[in-house]
């Protein structure tokens, strides 16, 4: 099971968050923090909640398709993702020609309208059935 904090949702980290989750990796869950790339990245979120996956932001993702920085800084954050043992998530992807530039990143899951939009779980479930 995956737990996602989104990033936005807190501008500092306090005790009693890095208290819960601590507890929620204990029981086996899995740490997505959502959203970075937004305004209130911060890197101590990574040093205080060691998420197993990072996802970043779709207006970050939108950014670094069409400009050469923020390409760059990209590529450098799925680097430091994996050096501190996280996985990527890249959201955002709505065309195929998205998909084939973002796929030549080294990420490990990709999420976006290019392969659905959010639906409930019944949809989802006549969907694969």
């Amino acid at each position: 099971m995956n737990v996602e904090l989104t990033e936005s949702g807190f501008v500092e980290t306090n005790h009693l968050l890095l208290q819960f989750c601590q507890g929620l990796k204990e029981k086996g869950m899995m740490l997505f923090l959502d959203d970075f790339g937004t305004g209130y990245s911060n890197f101590q979120y990574l040093y205080d909640l060691k998420p197993d996956t990072i996802k970043i932001d779709k207006n970050m993702t939108k950014k670094a398709l069409h400009h050469c920085y923020e390409n760059l800084l990209l590529k450098h954050m799925i680097d430091l993702a994996h050096d501190i043992g996280s996985k990527i998530c890249i959201e955002g992807i709505e065309t195929e020609e998205e998909l084939n530039r973002i796929v030549t990143m080294k990420i490990d899951f990709i999420q976006g309208y290019y392969f659905g939009k959010p639906c409930s779980m019944k949809e989802i479930m006549k969907k694969i059935s």
